[in-house]
């Protein structure tokens, strides 16, 4: 497995994807997408999941790193990226059926790529449209989203419309929750501050 980070211009955290290049179809296939807050945190990342930084001598593989870095730079500088639709044109592989492997996890991934930049939902409001009550295990599936930005669970708020948590993955959650209101901000999405 490799991995490969970026700084976005004007956010406060790294993007950090771990990757599988695919010989046989000359593709991506992205693991996990995190944001970390500092290089520290990718040192411990890359020493913990025992990463090998990117093949230089690859060409395409450097192509498509490069098209994703682009990406994202146009969905941070406010433009209405649809994440989950455009890095699939770029030669990324998503493997979603084994990264939401419960039927009900996978509903409610289906719930949260429909999730427009700009918007917001609620759990309660997912939970209706997959015929839930379980608004836990949504907050849950959303805590172990692998590829959050992709699939926008940062655009998925408390009943109340509080911001509610992101990611999970931290210690710090204070750090994801502002995180979290940053990327909304960014996107102009209607919050309760």
């Amino acid at each position: 497995m490799s991995y490969y980070h970026f700084k976005p211009a004007g956010l406060q955290a790294y993007i950090f994807l771990k990757y599988e290049y695919q010989n046989s179809t000359k593709s991506l296939l992205l693991l996990e997408l995190t944001m970390l807050k500092n290089k520290k945190e990718i040192l411990k990342m890359i020493e913990a999941k025992k990463l090998k930084s990117v093949d230089s001598s690859n060409l395409i593989e450097n192509e498509i790193l490069e098209n994703v870095e682009m990406l994202f730079k146009e969905y941070f500088s406010g433009k209405p990226v649809d994440l989950f639709t455009e890095i699939q044109k770029i030669n990324v592989d998503l493997d979603l059926k084994n990264k939401y492997k419960s039927e009900f996890a996978f509903k409610v991934f289906e719930s949260l790529i429909r999730i427009k930049f700009g918007e917001t939902t609620s759990y309660f409001e997912i939970g209706a449209h997959i015929g839930s009550n379980a608004y836990r295990a949504i907050g849950n599936t959303c805590r172990n989203n692998p590829i959050p930005l992709i699939v926008p669970c940062h655009r998925v708020l408390k009943k109340d419309g509080e911001i509610g948590g992101f990611m999970g993955k931290n210690s710090d959650s204070e750090w994801e929750t502002n995180l979290k209101r940053e990327l909304l901000t960014l996107e102009r999405a209607k919050l309760m501050l």
